[in-house]
Parts: structure tokens; C-alpha cells; sequence
């Protein structure tokens, strides 16, 4: 699935920064990779999670993750590593399609949680994230809700 988006928008660099778990062989580094033939699995079926770490600051654009069994999850976001304070910008949703690309409207950020609440087991191929790198970009600018 391609879609085409503004000049200044591209993918982002990351690192896996936390998980809940991951099993020996599919670890959770990757997802940074698009490569099917590897994937991050937590081999549970409920409540698992990915916490990824942007280079820097970045007003999140799309989120695109090509999925392997999950089906629904969460997404919350945070310019400062503060689970507690992440907003959530995807609550519950179920993962129709194995590529899908979730819209974020230019949501600052430098942490991106995604909670897979359901699947079996918990697994994804690659995750994408996509928006506009804003060097300086501040937690107090962050809204809350």
C-alpha cells in the first residue's frame, strides 16, 4: 500500500526502546526491519506492548504497521518518556486489514506505545512511522486530553 504525502513528510528513524516481552527467535528489534520473512512475537495471545524510541522529536504524521495476527490494539504517544502522561490516539482499534496506515494528525511526539490487546499470538512483521522530524520540540507543547 503506497500513499504519497508532502515533501517535508518521510519515514522516521527509531529504536525499540521497551516491550513487554518477546520470544527467543522474534525479537522485538524487528520491526524496524520490513524484511516478512522476520517478525516480533511475544508468543501470548493478550496485552502485550511495543514502546518505540524516534531519533528525535516529530510531529507524527501516519503510523503504518504491517501486521501479522494482532487484532486490536491501542496507540499512545508522548514527547517526553512519561508512560503515565501519553496521550492516546488510537483507543482500541481492531487491525482489519495486514497493512494499515492509521492517520495521527501532526501529533508531536518522540514515544510511540502500541498495546496489542488481542491476538494469537501477538505478532508483527514492521512498523512504520512517518511524520516530520522538529528539532527542539518541547513537551509543554504537547496537548493533553
Amino acid at each position: 500500500m503506497d500513499i504519497e504525502f508532502e515533501a517535508r513528510v518521510k519515514p522516521l528513524e527509531y529504536k525499540v526502546k521497551a516491550m513487554s516481552r518477546e520470544s527467543p527467535s522474534q525479537k522485538a528489534g524487528h520491526v524496524l526491519d520490513a524484511d516478512l520473512r522476520s517478525h516480533w512475537s511475544t508468543a501470548t495471545n493478550t496485552k502485550e506492548w511495543i514502546l518505540l524510541e524516534l531519533n528525535e522529536p516529530c510531529l507524527l504524521s501516519h503510523i503504518r504497521i504491517y501486521n501479522k495476527s494482532v487484532l486490536e490494539w491501542e496507540i499512545s504517544v508522548g514527547l517526553a518518556y512519561k508512560p503515565e502522561t501519553f496521550v492516546k490516539v488510537r483507543p482500541r482499534c481492531e487491525a482489519p486489514r495486514r497493512d494499515m496506515i492509521y492517520p495521527m494528525n501532526y501529533t508531536p511526539c518522540r514515544y510511540v506505545r502500541i498495546s496489542c490487546l488481542r491476538g494469537n499470538p501477538i505478532a508483527i512483521f514492521f512498523i512504520q512511522l512517518i511524520g516530520v522530524s522538529v528539532t527542539g520540540l518541547e513537551p509543554e507543547f504537547q496537548t493533553s486530553c
